[in-house]
């Protein structure tokens, strides 16, 4: 961005959206949402996500894969506007509909071969993250039985920035008098920061008292971080912000806070949270029988039948994201397995 000539207007317009990105890379709040925080101009952010999109490496700022991936076209050295049109074809490309996407787009054979080609060899995030270790989280919050018994919230403070800003020189330089002016600015940020972690890890305790008093044998009811928003009276990418990579320690255990907010799945008693659904989902695993395995499709069933409004795609998530293997991977473990202590018996160990 330093290589571009930008008014100041501009340049502290597309500073401001680089704070916005997320570790990978990609911007998912809306230039509206922005706009609507920051009082700054639509077209002004239009011009700065230009400028940003404009950087290396190419795709920083899309604020989607199809975006992501237009932007590297674009730096391959497609047209724009052909580079959009053939993003919104990826499906079309993933199963070699060669007659579909020749009436598409206006591109020969031998054209869409090579695109064809070359799509898998683009990035899927603007920034991928160093495949370093995973650091150990250190919970900004710790969560503890009260006085009375209920759960009560506080800062670990230990885990937080700290910042001291010295005293004013009496007849220092104007350029030391600003720098601490700056240092103070910078302080007070931070410490409105943790006061927003706070209130909001308030609110979810509040909100989650059962789950806290329980020691997470209660499950958590549905929130999501638009509905504790709205209930603080904060914007929802300004609650977001505030816990992108922060943790919570309760009863034992560091868990991230982002992992407490879910949209709710329509159920036959109410709405239930996607905490819920993922202990039934557990639940029904843990009992299947060994030799038969639950598919998706029959997980997805039964939780239909028990009144939960839920797609067979969302049950192959949660069972994802809850590290359990499909049905064919676990019959493929009790094969081995099987085959194994069998083989054992027919051949005992000799002494």
């Amino acid at each position: 961005m330093s290589t571009q000539r930008l008014v100041p207007e501009l340049r502290s317009a597309a500073l401001m959206l680089v704070a916005e990105l997320r570790e990978d890379g990609y911007l998912d709040a809306t230039l509206d949402e922005i706009a609507a925080e920051t009082g700054m101009a639509p077209d002004l952010l239009e011009q700065a996500l230009a400028a940003l999109q404009a950087c290396e490496p190419p795709g920083i700022g899309a604020r989607d894969l199809p975006e992501c991936l237009a932007l590297q076209l674009v730096a391959q050295g497609y047209a724009p506007s052909l580079s959009r049109a053939i993003c919104t074809h990826l499906e079309d490309f993933a199963e070699s509909r060669w007659s579909r996407l020749s009436r598409a787009l206006p591109l020969q054979a031998e054209a869409l071969a090579r695109l064809a080609a070359l799509l898998p060899t683009l990035r899927p995030a603007p920034a991928l993250p160093d495949p370093g270790p995973a650091l150990p989280l250190l919970a900004e919050l710790i969560v503890e039985p009260g006085l009375d018994g209920s759960p009560q919230v506080r800062l670990n403070q230990s885990a937080l920035p700290v910042l001291g800003v010295a005293a004013r020189v009496t007849g220092g330089s104007s350029e030391l008098a600003r720098a601490q002016a700056e240092a103070g600015f910078l302080a007070a940020a931070l410490r409105a920061r943790a006061a927003t972690l706070l209130r909001i890890g308030t609110h979810l305790v509040t909100v989650q008292a059962r789950h806290f008093a329980s020691a997470g044998d209660q499950p958590l009811l549905p929130m999501t971080r638009a509905e504790a928003a709205a209930a603080l009276s904060m914007h929802p990418a300004t609650l977001g912000r505030a816990i992108s990579g922060k943790a919570l320690s309760a009863f034992g255990r560091t868990l991230p806070i982002e992992g407490f907010f879910s949209h709710g799945l329509p159920g036959r008693g109410g709405t239930v949270s996607a905490h819920q659904v993922q202990r039934r989902i557990r639940a029904l695993i843990a009992a299947e029988p060994p030799d038969a395995p639950l598919a998706d499709d029959a997980i997805c069933a039964h939780l239909q039948k028990e009144g939960v409004d839920i797609a067979r795609r969302t049950v192959a998530k949660y069972r994802t994201c809850m590290r359990i293997a499909s049905s064919f991977e676990r019959r493929r473990r009790k094969v081995i397995t099987d085959r194994s202590a069998k083989s054992s018996a027919m051949n005992p160990p000799r002494y």
